[in-house]
């Protein structure tokens, strides 16, 4: 009845784990083996803890599962209640990888000390930089062998420490919110401080720890602060800065480290526009240097250029001197014209004069001068004078002067030669209305 009970259980074990479809063929080690006859299984090696038992027989409680694959170990392991066995032989057919609960223990050959090999560790390095008052959450571990169940831990042997306010925990994950970076510079300002610590794999089946304990690193920046750039007046302008950052137009608030390093904000103003200055964190027209530690607002005034308004200018002009024939040139007349500043230049619209006129001819004939308002006068200002292009047309053809002038409060005395007779000089005297 023994003899039946066990191929039955062999058989449904068996068909148990076919039904997962993992057979496969393994030639690295012995497999378990199990006795349809008997019932028991034979385990070559099985390690608990620090401890390796040789040729262990029991009876089998139950099958957990089958999950196939390369064998994980060389031997077999036991832990919460289950065996794991890397390979196990039923007939033609071997399984990898299988887990089952022991019914009881037949025997056990031996028991020495486990030589099992230090798991070898290898951290990510350096790690994602973490910011003074921003949670974080990465895994240190960047691969481990051989493939098994570990626990992390930091080194306590070497020199190395977390940063305040994070902890390493046992599955390779380093989380928590640092609270300062450990690190200022002479002003009291933190700045970035760099972090290195060892980080220790511990086989939870074999209990053999990586020797050594590879180091990695983490560095911890300030808090970042918001420095915002506002705009107002009447005018249009950029504003960036140095470092990069702020460029405003589109981007008119960036993030900086909290450690006093100095960013340096240059307004331009647009065409037509004028920059006025800073307000807020700045003041003045020059670059605006602001040492970040805290969140910082800093505005730029633009203004927009503003047309001078035409000046009238009304006064009086005479000529003298005399012509290429002997005729004298007296003249008495008014003069006016609506002048409008640009800059070192300006121009002149709505030119009039009025006045007699000895004509330069073979009869000295008088004629009488009336404009309109047709003329046109330009130049260049310079100080208090004045450069003088002044075209004037009459009825009986035009009449073109250069000359210069000076300003003396708000009245304009210029000298003019005529072009097309140097020896017919004048004067223009104006004042503004």
């Amino acid at each position: 009845m023994f003899a039946e009970s066990c191929a039955s259980g062999y058989r449904r074990l068996k068909v148990l784990l076919l039904a997962f479809g993992l057979a496969a063929s393994v030639n690295a080690r012995a497999a378990d083996t199990f006795d349809p006859a008997t019932g028991v299984l034979t385990i070559p090696l099985l390690v608990i803890g620090n401890t390796a038992f040789s040729n262990v027989r029991i009876t089998v409680g139950g099958l957990v599962g089958v999950s196939g694959g390369a064998a994980v170990n060389s031997y077999d392991t036991f832990s919460g209640g289950q065996l794991s066995i890397p390979a196990l032989q039923l007939g033609a057919n071997v399984f990898t990888n299988v887990v089952i609960t022991v019914g009881s223990v037949l025997g056990v050959g031996g028991a020495t000390p486990a030589f099992v090999s230090a798991p070898v560790l290898v951290p990510v390095n350096p790690l994602a930089a973490a910011t003074v008052g921003q949670a974080y959450s990465r895994n240190v571990v960047g691969g481990v062998w051989p493939s098994s169940t570990y626990t992390y831990s930091i080194d306590t042997l070497a020199n190395g420490s977390l940063p305040s306010g994070m902890t390493l925990h046992i599955d390779g994950t380093l989380s928590g919110t640092p609270f300062a970076t450990g690190r200022t510079d002479v002003s009291g300002h933190q700045i970035p401080n760099t972090f290195t610590f060892g980080v220790c794999a511990t086989d939870t089946i074999s209990r053999v720890t990586s020797s050594p304990c590879p180091q990695t690193s983490i560095t911890v920046n300030p808090a970042a602060s918001t420095l915002t750039v506002s705009k107002a007046g009447t005018g249009s302008g950029t504003v960036t800065s140095l470092p990069a950052g702020i460029a405003c137009g589109a981007s008119c608030s960036a993030n900086f480290a909290s450690s006093g390093a100095t960013v340096t904000l240059t307004a331009t103003p647009a065409s037509g526009s004028t920059f006025t200055g800073w307000s807020g964190a700045c003041s003045g027209t020059g670059a605006c240097a602001i040492a970040i530690s805290a969140n910082t607002a800093v505005t730029a005034n633009f203004s927009a250029a503003v047309a001078a308004a035409p000046i009238n200018l009304v006064g009086t002009w005479a000529w003298s001197g005399h012509g290429s024939n002997g005729c004298s040139f007296h003249d008495g007349g008014t003069f006016s014209m609506l002048l409008t500043l640009n800059g070192s230049s300006y121009t002149a619209t709505n030119v009039s004069a009025t006045g007699i006129e000895f004509r330069d001819d073979a009869t000295c004939a008088v004629a009488f001068i009336n404009t309109g308002s047709g003329g046109t006068a330009s130049g260049t200002i310079s100080g208090n004078t004045l450069s003088l292009r002044l075209d004037m047309e009459t009825p009986d053809g035009g009449l073109f002067f250069t000359g210069s002038g000076v300003v003396s409060g708000s009245t304009i005395n210029f000298s003019i030669v005529r072009d097309t007779d140097p020896g017919a000089v004048g004067t223009i005297s104006l004042t503004a209305r």
